[in-house]
Formats: C-alpha cells, sequence, structure tokens
C-alpha cells in the first residue's frame, strides 16, 4: 500500500508540473544537448541545454536552483552536429581557457563523468576542470 501511494503522489506532482528528482546518468541527456551534472559519475542536479550558455552563474539546475556557475562536476556533450567548448569563465572570456567535447557521432571524448581527472581536448585537456566552469559554446557544426 505504501509503495502505491508513493507512486500515486509522484504521479500527482508530475500532472502538476510540480519537479520530482530525475534519474541520475546519461540517459538524461538528449540528442543535440550540452549536458551537466553537479557531481561526478553523472549524479544528483542535471541541466541539458540546447544552445550556448554565456553564464552558468544565472543558469538553474533542473530542479529550480541556482546556480550552475563553477558547480558542474560531470559533462557529456550529446550533439550530432556540433562540439561544446566547456569555457573556464563567464562570457567565453579568456578564450584560451577551454575543454571542448567532441559530436557523439565521433565517437570518442564526447563525456567524462570525472572533470577532477581531466577530460576532453584543447590546451587545458588533462586539468582538473571540476567546479569550474562557466559557460559552454557550440563549435563546428557541420
Amino acid at each position: 500500500m505504501r509503495k502505491f501511494l508513493a507512486t500515486a503522489s509522484l504521479g500527482c506532482l508530475a500532472v502538476l508540473g510540480i519537479a520530482t528528482p530525475a534519474t541520475a546518468g546519461t540517459d538524461q541527456c538528449w540528442n543535440g544537448a550540452a549536458c551537466v551534472w553537479k557531481n561526478s559519475s553523472y549524479t544528483n542536479l542535471f541541466r541539458g541545454m540546447v544552445t550556448s550558455s554565456k553564464d552558468y552563474h544565472v543558469t538553474a539546475w533542473s530542479d529550480g536552483t541556482f546556480s550552475l556557475g563553477d558547480e558542474v562536476s560531470s559533462v557529456r556533450s550529446q550533439g550530432n552536429t556540433c562540439r561544446v567548448k566547456f569555457f573556464r569563465n563567464r562570457n567565453y572570456e579568456d578564450t584560451d581557457k577551454f575543454i571542448y567535447f567532441n559530436r557523439v557521432a565521433d565517437g570518442s571524448n564526447y563525456q567524462d563523468p570525472y572533470l577532477s581527472n581531466g577530460g576532453g581536448a584543447g590546451p587545458w585537456a588533462g586539468e582538473n576542470w571540476n567546479d569550474r566552469i562557466s559557460s559552454h559554446r557550440f563549435v563546428d557544426c557541420t
């Protein structure tokens, strides 16, 4: 009976449009999106974006809490036609301080569950990017 009530309650919240906790994992990230997670291994809060974002400090997580700025620990580039550049600063400033991730179709380097151990490609690949991302831009679109 308790399981039924819990399931029914979550269903009612969804019908009312109230956010419920999302299932963790890369399956949350849809085609064409740049996706970020608050914790490593694609867990905790999530945000998927289909356009470039100049300032993560004014961007909310999927549950509505602020902000993504310097709070990202996992990333995935689910782009079909574009790569994603993640920048250390807002507004893509200091454009030499970035890492990028390929399109999924490229077959490699399109996600990183542990930004603290370095990842991505570009001049700052291999550096600790945990909690250091402040903006992203879609690039090299075909």
